[in-house]
């Protein structure tokens, strides 16, 4: 009898690894390298959104088209949502520490600029 829909089925599923990383990039590509990782197959460990990553010595804007029918052909149904490379993906996991380091610096010019202001009223 399971105990929660689905988790006696996939209790009793042969495990079998499918990948291994040394230093998997969770949250953010900043991140410290010393994360280890596996990776099984989606039947043992169900997600709702799957990464496909493609390594490519050629122009890869011009492989969305092709990536979309390799996976058409496999499953129809299935469709390629935001499809970035590299560059995007490390742009924007940078963009918020650029946003908090602007602040921080026009934050000090400004605390900068009224302790100069002050000075220059108090002695001037």
């Amino acid at each position: 009898m399971p105990d929660a829909i689905g988790v006696d089925a996939v209790q009793r599923l042969p495990w079998e690894v499918v990948g291994v990383i040394a230093d998997e990039k969770v949250d953010n590509l900043g991140g410290k390298g010393d994360n280890p990782g596996i990776y099984v197959s989606n039947q043992q460990s169900p997600v709702f959104f799957q990464s496909l990553v493609v390594r490519t010595a050629m122009d890869p804007s011009g492989l969305k088209q092709a990536l979309g029918k390799a996976v058409h052909e496999i499953n129809k149904d299935q469709t390629l949502t935001e499809v970035k490379t590299i560059d995007q993906i490390k742009a924007e996991s940078t963009a918020s520490n650029r946003l908090q380091s602007m602040l921080l610096a026009g934050i000090g010019l400004a605390l900068g600029f009224g302790g100069a202001l002050g000075l220059t009223r108090l002695f001037g």
